[in-house]
């Protein structure tokens, strides 16, 4: 596992059990190598990065969810109520409960702003079709640093920022990697777009740029930017999103087709992945959707990857086309997935299922 890789699996177990013993255990180096070339790296030691990503995600919990406080911070591995609140305190010089009550202030205010832009914003990014296709360019851009992200973590778009990508773009990947808030950052890019007085393909282009920073800042997966940035086209031009992005009916269809002929004939990876192959074989069609809208659709593509053909198939039949569609996205992100953390997705599945049928759920 590379240095690259190690940071994806830190993005993917932020609420496990972290230590710098399993993550070079997992990359095969020394614990003195390791932490040498993730400092040279990254420029922060292996668990000062573990903690400052911990605190991050913290601080967006603490603002977008309703999440207890003593739940956040047992969750993201903090031994106690104490240490939690000393940490935060040490980054964002204010307690998790003073954080929290500011950001709702905040956010109120936020929320009238954004139901009084409503009122004009329509008219306002209202553009002609060449201008909407070209918008659509710079809107893959955005898609593909959101799968880069994913991928490879947030600091792999220092190396992406360009001359060519538009000023407002390039400033918010920086302040992003600087660690600005979300909050903090939603101000600053309004303030940039209201001072320029923007209409038309300009404000229309600033905004999916706005949209698509936040986006990527909270972690969210491609296809999810991808629909929040589409609506900003409108329905009349959703088919043209849809075709530009491979979405469309046929498209799927054809992806769907060529995704099955890839699988049908594997067998799993070696005994540690086969943990799905006898549990999916005895449940019932019912039991497996059942299943199927409980477990992350991101562990799920993860679990899949060292499964056999026969049973990716009989995970696949029980999804939606929507799901179907996002699964196939997901799988194109996680090519360099390694055993360990394909166990390790397996186990969590497995975890639920027992959790379902030990209630009652499914048989």
């Amino acid at each position: 596992m590379s240095i690259k890789q190690s940071i994806d699996y830190i993005e993917e177990h932020l609420t496990d059990e972290i230590t710098l013993d399993s993550l070079a255990e997992l990359s095969f180096f020394s614990k003195y190598h390791f932490h040498r070339l993730f400092k040279t790296e990254t420029g922060k030691a292996p668990m000062e990065y573990v903690r400052e990503r911990r605190l991050t995600q913290a601080a967006y919990e603490l603002a977008f969810s309703s999440k207890s406080i003593t739940y956040i911070a047992h969750s993201l591995s903090f031994n106690s109520q104490d240490a939690f609140d000393k940490a935060f305190k040490r980054v964002y010089g204010i307690t998790p409960i003073e954080y929290r009550k500011s950001i709702n202030q905040k956010l109120s205010k936020l929320t009238f702003k954004e139901d009084y832009n409503m009122n004009y914003l329509s008219a306002d990014i209202s553009c002609c079709v060449a201008e909407k296709q070209e918008c659509l360019k710079l809107m893959d851009v955005i898609i593909s640093l959101s799968k880069k992200a994913h991928m490879r973590g947030l600091l792999s778009l220092e190396s992406e920022i360009s001359d060519r990508f538009p000023f407002l773009l390039r400033k918010g990947i920086d302040l992003m990697l600087y660690g600005m808030e979300p909050l903090v950052l939603q101000e600053v890019l309004d303030t940039y777009i209201s001072a320029g007085n923007y209409s038309g393909k300009e404000l229309l282009s600033r905004l999916l740029i706005r949209n698509g920073i936040l986006s990527i800042q909270m972690g969210e997966y491609p296809w999810v930017i991808r629909e929040k940035l589409s609506s900003y086209f409108g329905e009349e031009f959703s088919d043209e999103v849809s075709k530009y992005f491979g979405c469309d009916p046929q498209s799927l269809e054809n992806k769907l087709s060529e995704f099955v002929s890839r699988i049908q004939n594997l067998k799993p990876y070696s005994e540690a992945t086969s943990l799905l192959e006898s549990i999916f074989e005895k449940l019932d069609s019912r039991s497996i959707q059942r299943c199927l809208r409980e477990i992350d659709i991101m562990k799920l593509a993860i679990g899949m990857k060292g499964a056999s053909g026969k049973t990716q198939n009989i995970i696949l039949e029980g999804l939606s086309r929507q799901s179907l569609s996002i699964l196939i996205e997901l799988s194109e992100l996680i090519q360099d997935i390694q055993i360990p953390q394909i166990v390790d997705a397996q186990n969590n599945i497995v975890g639920y299922i027992k959790r379902l049928r030990a209630e009652g759920e499914i048989k």
